[in-house]
């Protein structure tokens, strides 16, 4: 036994040596940046990613280099990585893009609806839209436009931007754009003033449209109103130009 213990105290001392190296090892892996470049990277995670098909993805990108590093950090790490497309910026380490794809804080996009567009001009820009999952034909078919007014559209989106992610749809936008303009539209017309010649909100929604569209100066809009009203109230014609321009579509030069 005597001559056994030196070297099983040998043994524990290069277990104990060892085992720090290890950690310490471990611990540079968790404090070091990876090799993103100065513009950072974009991931899409998929349903179904883990940490280590997330980390193998990584290092085809040469960014990292999947190894029982990554492992251990996934064993340590309990929270799940939600799905969706994350900005990977210089400067972030392992357990950092753990937490960010834990976080579901994924990469937001943009769409604005112009006002004064057509409905035809809302559809061209949403076919446009790189990002957005392309669900409404060029001509629409009623099937596709479920949960939006059937018949005519025109005007029933509320100019605005709308934050979107990858995988929404074009659909969604509309859906939401329509929601937000009968709200809107609930609101102005019940605080309209009564004696305004408008029996419904849709009417009040045209009349805000071609009144837009005659100027775009803020200032003289209260007045081609009133010029509007009195002519609605004596049953005279608008002739305004923007509707017969409306009327013409793409024959108006």
């Amino acid at each position: 036994m005597k001559r056994l213990l030196p070297f099983l105290m040998a043994f524990l001392l290069l277990t104990v040596l060892g085992s720090a190296a290890f950690w310490q090892h471990y611990q540079r892996f968790l404090q070091s940046p990876m090799q993103l470049e100065e513009t950072g990277l974009v991931i899409d995670v998929k349903p179904g990613a883990n940490i280590r098909s997330v980390a193998s993805w990584l290092q085809q990108q040469g960014v990292t280099r999947m190894d029982w590093r990554w492992r251990l950090l996934g064993r340590m790490h309990k929270d799940t990585i939600k799905t969706g497309e994350y900005q990977l910026l210089p400067g972030m380490t392992p357990p950092a893009l753990l937490d960010l794809l834990a976080s579901g804080k994924v990469i937001n996009y943009r769409f604005t609806i112009v006002e004064g567009w057509s409905l035809k001009q809302l559809l061209g820009a949403l076919r446009a839209d790189p990002v957005l999952l392309q669900t409404i034909d060029e001509v629409p078919d009623p099937d596709q436009l479920e949960g939006l007014p059937a018949g005519n559209m025109e005007g029933w989106f509320l100019p605005e931007t709308y934050v979107f992610v990858r995988g929404d749809s074009d659909l969604k936008i509309l859906r939401r754009a329509y929601n937000d303009m009968q709200a809107s539209l609930q609101t102005v017309w019940a605080g309209r003033d009564t004696g305004l010649p408008y029996e419904t909100p849709y009417e009040l929604l045209i009349m805000a449209s071609i009144i837009e569209k005659e100027t775009a100066i803020e200032s003289e809009r209260g007045d081609i109103a009133g010029v509007f009203v009195r002519r609605l109230l004596k049953r005279w014609r608008l002739e305004t130009d923007p509707t017969v321009i409306y009327g013409l579509g793409n024959e108006f030069d």
